[in-house]
């Protein structure tokens, strides 16, 4: 009854940056976060340079996900001969990515927040930068399915939380 709607630059021919290990997740992180976040923001009150930055923000955190997302699956990806970011350049240079981007696009929504007075969602935003660090290490030094999980376990509320907050902050709600 319901037809999928997929971001054609992603999965279409003749482009398909799903194929791409440095455009995919990228792509996923702005065509499907960003704008959203985007289109959201549009309904309530016109774009400012705050939605827009924090709307890449988390479009980049996204994407620092799915980089991760791709380690999980890197034997796999080996055996059937699909050319992931973990494959061509090795699972610890892909976390080194993966967490460069999410945790820099964080620390960009921090200083957002406290350049705009925001103490409260800056100091939620600093703990959901410091509690992942320990699962982060761990992930790093044993790349393992258990540590992967930690490690999701440990920021993905404060990823959920991150976003609502932020819509609160420019939407002027928090003062």
């Amino acid at each position: 009854m319901f037809k999928k709607i997929r971001f054609p630059i992603y999965s279409a021919p003749p482009i398909k940056l799903k194929k791409n290990f440095w455009l995919g997740p990228p792509a996923v992180g702005l065509g499907y976060v960003s704008m959203s976040w985007l289109a959201g923001h549009l309904i309530f009150a016109p774009l400012t340079w705050e939605s827009m930055l924090v709307a890449w923000c988390h479009g980049a955190v996204a994407a620092g996900m799915l980089f991760l997302n791709d380690i999980k699956s890197v034997e796999g990806d080996r055996q059937h001969g699909l050319m992931s970011l973990p494959v061509v350049i090795g699972v610890h240079k892909t976390l080194i990515i993966a967490y460069l981007t999410v945790n820099l696009a964080q620390a960009l929504l921090l200083i957002l927040a406290l350049y705009h007075g925001h103490f409260v969602i800056a100091g939620i935003i600093l703990i959901a930068l410091v509690v992942p660090i320990y699962n982060q290490t761990r992930l790093y030094q044993e790349p393992t399915q258990k540590n992967y999980v930690r490690y999701m376990l440990s920021s993905n509320l404060f990823v959920a939380l991150i976003q609502v907050l932020s819509g609160f902050m420019v939407g002027g709600y928090f003062r």
